[in-house]
């Protein structure tokens, strides 16, 4: 595991302590992100659910050959966009160790709505959902 992989998930296990992660949340959240990434540089919903739909059209892949794929194509997005990949990860990684943003996540963790794939809580939900 990559130096920055372990601290990453050293910043996991103290936000998630005696509050359990698994493996569906961590995918969940994933995909959150990585939409929200897409959305910020200005892809539509109804682009995303045309890419959706042609990805579960189809027999599902080799995780590691798709993590590598995943990884790989963002590292180009992120070039074509002119941002470092490594850099906005260690920057994001030095604001989710303030204390402040640990206790927030917590919060919701304690008060969220269940375990299944939507985040947050109640009142994070979008409407009609």
């Amino acid at each position: 595991m990559n130096n920055f992989q372990a601290r990453c998930q050293e910043w996991l296990d103290v936000v998630t302590a005696g509050d359990p992660t698994d493996t569906p949340e961590r995918i969940a959240r994933f995909f959150e992100e990585a939409t929200e990434w897409v959305q910020s540089l200005g892809m539509t919903q109804a682009d995303a659910e045309q890419v959706l739909r042609y990805v579960f059209s189809r027999p599902a892949g080799d995780p590691p050959q798709e993590a590598g794929g995943m990884l790989t194509t963002a590292a180009v997005l992120a070039q074509h966009v002119d941002l470092d990949l490594l850099s906005c990860g260690e920057a994001e990684l030095a604001r989710v160790w303030d204390p402040a943003v640990i206790e927030k996540i917590r919060g919701k963790r304690l008060r969220r709505h269940g375990r299944g794939p939507l985040p947050g809580t109640e009142g994070d939900l979008v409407p009609g959902s």
